[in-house]
């Protein structure tokens, strides 16, 4: 394991950060600007600090490419006015940056990621509580103009079991609510997921649990996939989240005597503003404990553990933007996880970073997020940039009137994803943190 030169440092910082949330928490300041500009003041003394690595996440909430989310989002859900039988062509596109400039480890190295990714699919309701969707996943690496670097088929069926329950087959919906030291967020640009979801986005539970089929056995290779669950419960403004990520290699009838298996878990616990990232004044800070296990047949198992303390404030800078400023403090001990950042695998880390997201015109947003950190004695840096377009449009009815003209295409309010969505029958509403 990667081995931080400042412990002693990185100790001395989390008693000067137990310290200032109790300060935070003691004290009664009345007016909300002040509370929130304190918050900030806060964030940015505990981000400079001696160690760190990037951990930007997108905060686009509506899509079902990128981001993060519970329930069915927006694109998916199309409009208020469905009927039974009516076919959709629901259209996505997401226009991407990412760099990582990693620097300071020999064993982690910097990437950078430019390029499109974009499902389109046609969305047929087959009943109140059934959609089935049909279409393609495709995307493109720039530089790379021989080919598209993913081509795949999306299939999917979408069976609401309860109000707000989703039961989903074939391909997933692949903005999982999971930590980054257990799936790093840049797996959406590797390609879909396929398998079976079922996810719950209830104003108290909110949960997302999955199976992805990533290899199948062979003579000669083993069977991949992977086994996880999300849970974030709320109560008030105290949050409880509950993770854990599972992956397996291995199989019977193979030849290659590869079994492995990583099991990653997380437990956090965070306090503050009812609102979500929006055009809300909005604070939160809590902390979440990490645990990891690897196991094979060839080596010894290793086990891990790491803590990690973390806050953010967001700021509305209007009905079409908002920033969200955060810093992050890591403390662990030989964590290893074959899907989440390879960053984590540091003894320790501080980081400080923004992200702001601006609606620019209906169904389109545009994100820029900037992370900076020092990891063993090195500054290390993210910066991303997504532009996300999506819409749905509503072809025909095949159960009531062929003739059924064209409808205009329903907009999907994505300026503040976490207002209430207007629900359909029987449905909730399909936004998240």
């Amino acid at each position: 394991m990667i081995r931080a030169k400042s412990n002693s440092v990185c100790a001395a910082f989390c008693l000067r950060f137990h310290f200032l949330i109790a300060v935070f928490c003691g004290v009664r300041i009345t007016n909300v600007l002040s509370r929130h500009l304190f918050a900030i003041f806060l964030l940015f003394s505990s981000a400079l600090i001696t160690q760190a690595h990037a951990d930007e996440y997108s905060l686009i909430r509506s899509s079902s490419v990128i981001g993060r989310n519970f329930g069915i989002p927006p694109v998916i859900d199309l409009s208020t006015d469905r009927e039974m039988g009516d076919l959709n062509l629901v259209v996505e596109s997401l226009f991407f940056g990412k760099n990582l400039e990693l620097t300071g480890s020999p064993n982690i190295d910097g990437e950078t990621f430019l390029g499109a990714l974009a499902p389109m699919r046609l969305n047929y309701f087959a009943s109140d509580q059934l959609q089935i969707e049909i279409g393609a996943y495709v995307g493109l690496n720039y530089g790379d103009d021989e080919s598209l670097d993913i081509s795949e088929p999306l299939a999917r069926a979408i069976y609401q079991t309860a109000p707000s329950h989703y039961a989903i087959f074939g391909s997933l919906i692949q903005t999982h609510w999971a930590h980054d030291a257990l799936r790093d967020d840049i797996d959406i640009y590797r390609g879909s997921e396929t398998g079976l979801q079922y996810r719950i986005n209830s104003d108290w539970f909110k949960s997302d649990w999955w199976i992805d089929w990533r290899t199948r056995e062979t003579k000669s290779d083993p069977e991949v996939f992977d086994g996880a669950g999300t849970n974030q419960f709320r109560f008030g403004r105290l949050w409880i989240d509950a993770q854990f990520f599972w992956t397996h290699f291995g199989g019977q009838k193979n030849s290659s005597g590869v079994v492995s298996n990583n099991s990653t878990a997380m437990l956090g616990l965070s306090y503050g503003s009812l609102s979500d990232f929006g055009r809300q004044m909005g604070f939160r800070f809590g902390s979440s404990f990490l645990v990891s296990s690897f196991e094979s047949r060839t080596a010894p198992t290793l086990t891990g553990n790491g803590v990690e303390y973390w806050m953010h404030a967001d700021i509305p800078v209007d009905v079409d933007q908002s920033v969200r400023i955060f810093a992050k403090h890591f403390l662990g001990s030989n964590y290893f996880s074959l899907r989440g950042d390879p960053l984590y695998q540091f003894d320790s880390y501080t980081q400080c970073g923004f992200d702001w997201v601006k609606t620019i015109m209906p169904n389109t947003e545009l994100e820029l997020g900037f992370v900076a950190q020092v990891a063993d004695d090195s500054f290390m840096n993210t910066f991303q940039v997504n532009l996300v377009w999506q819409n749905g449009f509503q072809l025909r009815n095949f159960q009531s009137n062929p003739s059924r003209p064209f409808l205009d295409s329903p907009t999907i309010e994505a300026s503040d994803p976490f207002d209430e969505i207007v629900p359909l029958p029987n449905e909730s509403e399909a936004v998240i943190q």
